[in-house]
C-alpha cells in the first residue's frame, strides 16, 4: 500500500473483491446495494475518480437557536481504503467559557477505556487571532498553515464567522442507496452513537459519539465506487449526525447543498442529529448535569471515503492490453457504455478501464526529483498479458528516471503437465530487452494469515525484501541472491526446479527461484533482461552504477552553474574521488580513473 502526503496524487491500486459477497448478492441473501452512493460536498463520484484520502464529516458548533455552524473537518494524510481504519479522532475537554478544546488522534482499534493516543493537540481554539487556532496548530489542507500532524490536515469552513464557537458534534455520513431485489423498498442504514453516560459508568473511560461500546461498522465508511455500467441516479442523503446538546434534534446549517443526481441538482437539507441528554451551550448551563466535569465533554468521529481507485462492485478486471481505448474490449466497452472517456495526466485520451488506472499510477513516479526510489515493482501486472504496461514502465524507468531497477512479474504458469520450463522461456523469449529490469520464476505459495488461506503469489515481495536486506547488511553492488541474501519466505515454490531447468531459465534471463532440501527456497539468479552479453546483464552491476550515479549527482549539483574552469573541476574531483574510493574499499570497484577532457 502506498501513502502519499499531498492528498492529491492520482494513484490507483487493486482492492480484492470478496467472492462470497458476489455469490450472496446473486442468491438474494444481500438485499440490494444499488449503485448509488451519496456524496456530501466533495464528490467521490464513480470509478472515474481517483485515489482518495479519507475525510471526516464537518464538526459543528454549539446550538444557536435552530442552527449550528460548520466549523472544520479532518482529512487524512494517508490515501486509500486503508485510511478509513487507520485512526479515529476525539474532541475532548471542551470548555464553553474559554471556547477551548483538545484534539486527540487515536488508534482505530483502541478502546475508550484504554485509548491509544497517537497525537494530541491541547487547548485548541476557533479564534484565528489565537496562537492556538486549530488550523494553525494542526495545519490546513489548502496550505495556508503548515502541517504539524503526521495523520491529518484541517479544512476550515469559511462561509460564516466561527471565531467565538466551540465544537459540539458532527453532521451525518453519506449513505449508499440500499434496496431490496424487488426494487420496491428502501432501507436507510444508520449509525449507532453513544449519546449518554450510564448511571454507573466512569465518565473518564467512555466517549460519546462513535464508540466501540455500541459498535463501529468499519465497512460502512468504505467508499467502494459504483457499477461501471450504470450512472448513479439518486442520492439518499446523510445518516443522523451526533450532537452533545439535547435540543439539536433537527437543525439547519447555512450554505450546505446535497447533490440529488449527476445533473447538478441539489437541495438544502434539514440535518437530523442523535443527541446527548442535556444542554451544551454555556459553562453555567452545565452545572449539576452530565457534562459538569470537563472530562465528560468529549465525542469521537472517524474518517470515511478513502478510496483505492478499484470499484469492488465490478467483478471483472480490465487491466490487460485488450482494454486500451483502441483495442477490441476497449472499443466494445465504450460502445456499450461500460467505460467512459477520460483525459490522462499527459493529455492523451484514455478510458476508465483498469489499464489506464495502472498507467496513471505508474506515471506518478515519473519525476525522480519528486519521488526518491531505487527499486520499482508491479506484482499485479503480468509480463505476458500486460505487454504495453510493462513497456511503458520500462520506458519510464530507463529514460525518465534512470535511477531504479524494475522487477516485472513473469506469469504464473501453473499447469506442469502443459507448460515446461522450455514453454516458459518460449513465452517470454525476446519480449523485453533492458538492463534496468529483471524477472523471476516460478511463483511461490504463502499463507494469507488474515483470511486463513494459502495463495500463490509472484516472488516479487521477497526480491524487494532481499534488496533492502542487501543494502542494509552489505551494499547495492552485492548480488541479491544465494544462501545469504536470497531467502524466500514461502511454503513452497510452484515448481521445484532441477539444475538443468535452472540453467535453461538463467540462460534466458529469467532468474530461478530454487528449492533446496537443506537450505529451503532461494533466489538463484542475478541477471537483468538485457539480451547482449555485457557486464550490464548482471543486476548487481546495474545497481552499482545506479548507486554511483545517485551519489555523484548529489554532490555535482552543488557545483552547477559555477565557472567551468580548473578550480571547479578540482572541486568536483575532491567530492567524487572519496565516493569512488569508498566503493572500491567496499569491493564494488577494482579501480577507477579520471579521463581528462579538453575545454575551450
Amino acid at each position: 500500500m502506498l501513502f502519499r502526503s499531498d492528498g492529491n496524487t492520482a494513484l490507483f491500486v487493486e482492492e480484492l473483491y470478496d467472492v462470497m459477497f458476489r455469490e450472496y448478492l446473486a442468491e438474494g441473501k444481500i438485499k440490494g446495494i444499488k449503485q448509488a452512493l451519496v456524496q456530501y460536498n466533495d464528490e467521490f463520484s464513480d470509478y472515474l475518480n481517483e485515489y482518495q484520502p479519507a475525510v471526516t464529516p464537518f464538526v459543528v458548533s454549539e446550538l444557536r437557536g435552530n442552527k449550528v455552524l460548520k466549523l472544520f473537518r479532518f482529512w487524512t494524510i494517508s490515501d486509500g481504503n486503508a485510511a478509513n481504519e487507520q485512526f479515529k479522532i476525539s474532541i475532548t475537554n471542551i470548555k464553553p467559557d474559554t471556547k477551548e478544546f483538545d484534539v486527540k488522534i487515536r488508534g482505530y482499534y483502541d478502546t475508550d477505556a484504554q485509548p491509544v493516543v497517537l497525537e494530541s493537540f491541547s487547548r485548541c481554539s476557533m479564534d484565528p487571532t489565537s496562537n492556538n487556532y486549530i488550523a494553525r496548530r494542526i495545519g490546513t489542507l489548502d496550505g495556508t498553515y503548515v502541517s504539524r500532524s503526521s495523520y491529518v490536515l484541517i479544512e476550515m469552513d469559511d462561509t460564516s464567522d466561527t471565531s467565538d464557537a466551540f465544537p459540539a458534534g458532527f453532521i451525518g455520513y453519506p449513505i449508499r442507496d440500499y434496496q431490496s431485489n424487488s426494487q420496491t423498498s428502501v432501507v436507510d442504514p444508520n449509525l449507532m452513537y453513544k449519546t449518554y453516560y450510564g448511571t454507573f459508568e466512569n465518565k473518564r473511560k467512555f466517549y460519546l459519539g462513535l464508540s466501540e461500546t455500541v459498535g463501529i461498522d468499519s465497512d460502512f465508511f468504505d467508499y467502494k465506487g459504483v457499477p461501471m455500467t450504470n450512472t448513479p441516479d439518486m442520492w439518499t442523503g446523510l445518516t443522523h449526525g451526533f450532537h452533545m446538546d439535547s435540543g439539536a434534534t433537527q437543525v439547519t446549517i447555512d450554505n450546505v447543498f446535497i447533490p440529488i443526481n449527476n445533473s447538478g441538482a441539489t437541495y438544502s437539507p434539514t440535518f437530523v442529529f442523535d443527541t446527548g441528554v442535556a444542554q451544551f451551550r454555556t459553562e453555567t448551563g452545565l452545572l449539576n448535569g452530565p457534562y459538569e466535569h470537563v472530562y465528560a465533554r468529549k465525542f469521537t468521529l472517524v474518517p470515511y471515503g478513502g478510496f483505492d481507485g478499484w470499484n469492488v462492485y465490478d467483478t471483472r478486471r480490465s487491466n490487460t492490453d485488450n482494454y486500451l481505448i483502441n483495442k477490441p474490449y476497449g472499443i466494445a466497452g465504450l460502445n456499450s457504455g461500460a467505460f467512459k472517456n477520460r483525459t490522462l495526466s499527459n493529455g492523451d485520451l484514455g478510458i476508465n478501464s483498469d489499464y489506464y488506472a495502472y498507467l496513471e499510477a505508474i506515471w506518478t513516479f515519473r519525476n525522480p526529483e519528486a519521488v526518491n526510489i531505487n527499486v520499482f515493482a508491479t506484482p499485479g501486472i503480468d509480463a505476458f498479458d500486460n505487454t504495453n504496461l510493462i513497456e511503458a514502465t520500462i520506458d519510464m524507468i530507463e529514460t525518465e528516471r534512470a535511477d531504479s531497477l524494475y522487477i516485472l512479474t513473469t506469469p504464473d504458469y501453473y499447469d506442469e503437465s502443459i507448460l515446461t520450463v522450455e514453454d516458459v522461456v518460449d513465452q517470454m523469449s525476446d519480449m523485453y530487452d533492458s538492463n534496468y529490469s529483471c524477472t523471476y520464476w516460478p511463483w511461490i505459495q504463502i499463507n494469507d494469515s488474515e483470511n486463513n488461506v494459502l495463495m500463490w503469489v509472484p516472488p516479487t515481495r521477497d526480491v524487494v525484501r532481499n534488496i533492502a536486506l542487501t543494502d542494509n547488511i552489505a551494499f547495492p553492488w552485492f548480488a541479491v541472491a544465494g544462501i545469504q541474501r536470497g531467502d524466500v519466505d514461502a511454503i513452497q515454490a510452484r515448481k521445484k526446479l532441477t539444475l538443468s531447468e535452472r540453467d535453461v531459465l538463467y540462460e534466458n534471463r529469467i532468474n530461478p527461484i530454487a528449492t533446496f532440501v537443506s537450505d529451503g527456497i532461494k533466489i538463484w539468479g542475478n541477471k537483468t533482461l538485457q539480451v547482449k552479453e555485457t557486464a550490464l546483464n548482471r543486476i548487481n552491476v546495474r545497481r552499482l552504477l545506479l548507486q554511483a550515479r545517485k551519489l555523484i549527482s548529489a554532490v555535482a549539483i552543488r557545483l552547477l552553474f559555477e565557472q567551468n574552469d580548473t578550480v571547479v573541476r578540482n572541486q568536483f574531483l575532491s567530492l567524487v574521488n572519496p565516493i569512488l574510493d569508498n566503493i572500491r574499499t567496499e569491493r564494488g570497484l577494482t579501480d577507477f580513473r579520471e579521463i581528462g577532457r579538453a575545454h575551450v
